[in-house]
Protein backbone atom coordinates (compact mmCIF):
# COMPACT_ATOMS: atom_id res chain seq x y z
CA UNK A 1 0.00 0.00 0.00
CA UNK A 2 1.24 3.45 -0.74
CA UNK A 3 1.70 6.37 1.54
CA UNK A 4 -0.86 7.93 -0.82
CA UNK A 5 -3.60 4.97 -0.12
CA UNK A 6 -3.16 4.99 3.44
CA UNK A 7 -3.75 8.66 3.85
CA UNK A 8 -7.30 7.93 1.37
CA UNK A 9 -5.76 10.01 -1.20
CA UNK A 10 -7.14 9.38 -5.06
CA UNK A 11 -5.77 10.41 -8.60
CA UNK A 12 -7.80 12.86 -10.31
CA UNK A 13 -8.70 9.81 -12.71
CA UNK A 14 -10.00 7.76 -9.74
CA UNK A 15 -12.12 11.09 -8.44
CA UNK A 16 -13.24 11.45 -11.65
CA UNK A 17 -14.93 8.12 -12.36
CA UNK A 18 -16.02 7.83 -8.93
CA UNK A 19 -17.85 10.99 -9.32
CA UNK A 20 -19.05 10.27 -13.19
CA UNK A 21 -17.12 13.19 -14.21
CA UNK A 22 -14.33 13.79 -16.91
CA UNK A 23 -11.02 14.10 -15.61
CA UNK A 24 -11.31 17.97 -17.34
CA UNK A 25 -13.93 19.04 -15.51
CA UNK A 26 -12.46 18.77 -12.02
CA UNK A 27 -9.50 20.25 -13.91
CA UNK A 28 -11.35 23.51 -14.65
CA UNK A 29 -13.01 23.34 -11.24
CA UNK A 30 -9.57 23.72 -9.45
CA UNK A 31 -8.62 26.26 -12.12
CA UNK A 32 -11.76 28.17 -11.02
CA UNK A 33 -11.63 27.49 -7.23
CA UNK A 34 -14.68 25.59 -7.05
CA UNK A 35 -15.82 22.14 -6.41
CA UNK A 36 -14.11 19.42 -4.01
CA UNK A 37 -10.96 20.48 -1.87
CA UNK A 38 -7.96 18.77 -3.42
CA UNK A 39 -4.27 17.86 -2.21
CA UNK A 40 -1.23 19.03 -4.02
CA UNK A 41 1.80 17.22 -3.14
CA UNK A 42 4.64 18.64 -5.60
CA UNK A 43 3.10 18.93 -8.81
CA UNK A 44 0.88 15.86 -8.02
CA UNK A 45 -3.03 16.69 -7.85
CA UNK A 46 -5.04 14.04 -5.39
CA UNK A 47 -8.53 14.07 -3.34
CA UNK A 48 -9.76 12.69 -0.69
CA UNK A 49 -12.10 9.59 -1.37
CA UNK A 50 -14.30 11.09 2.24
CA UNK A 51 -14.67 14.90 0.57
CA UNK A 52 -15.65 13.64 -2.76
CA UNK A 53 -18.23 12.04 -0.72
CA UNK A 54 -19.44 14.75 1.32
CA UNK A 55 -19.44 17.30 -1.79
CA UNK A 56 -21.70 14.62 -3.24
CA UNK A 57 -24.07 14.62 -0.31
CA UNK A 58 -23.85 18.43 -0.39
CA UNK A 59 -24.75 18.94 -4.16
CA UNK A 60 -27.55 16.42 -3.68
CA UNK A 61 -28.96 18.42 -0.47
CA UNK A 62 -28.36 21.95 -2.21
CA UNK A 63 -30.76 20.56 -5.46
CA UNK A 64 -33.46 19.44 -3.64
CA UNK A 65 -33.56 22.40 -1.56
CA UNK A 66 -33.91 24.16 -4.97
CA UNK A 67 -36.88 22.10 -6.12
CA UNK A 68 -38.96 23.69 -3.99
Amino acid sequence: MTIHEELGLITPLAAAEYLGLSVNTLKNWRLRRVGPDYVKLGSSVFYRKNILADHVLTEVSHEERNKD
